[in-house]
């Protein structure tokens, strides 16, 4: 029995240090749009060092969802704007699909963040960004 015990506690914390889980959901301080900008900031930084795993990793699973949200809202307030965050989107993924070099990753990463943060500032939202 107590082999079990032991066997079962080394398979949760093998578990537990995969790195694979998701983040958190947003606390209440915190918005889906604060979490996305910041993934977007997070990812950009890993790109630059040479991390495009884990920069599609933070891009899938903190901004990506959201930025399809986020064009959708903004189409009704400024249908230009939602373009061209919908045609920044499909330049990162089009980097991460082509394993782009990590430059050319972080450049177009770069970019959609500052057409985000346009966006979230046209919808009226503040205090977002990647020092927030």
């Amino acid at each position: 029995m107590r082999r079990v015990i032991v066997a079962l506690g080394v398979v949760v914390l093998a578990a537990s240090c995969t790195g694979t889980e998701e983040k958190p959901a947003p606390t209440a301080g915190q918005s889906r749009t604060q979490v996305a900008v910041e993934g977007l900031c997070e990812a950009e930084t890993l790109a630059a060092g040479g991390l495009q795993d884990e920069a599609q990793q933070v891009f899938q699973d903190q901004s990506h969802a959201y930025l399809h949200e986020l064009a959708a809202q903004l189409q009704e307030r400024d249908r230009a704007l939602a373009g061209q965050l919908l045609e920044a989107k499909q330049e990162v993924e089009v980097a991460l699909q082509e394993m782009s070099d990590p430059e050319t990753l972080a450049i177009r990463i770069g970019a959609l963040r500052a057409v985000v943060e346009s966006a979230v500032a046209v919808m009226g939202l503040t205090n977002v960004g990647c020092f927030k």
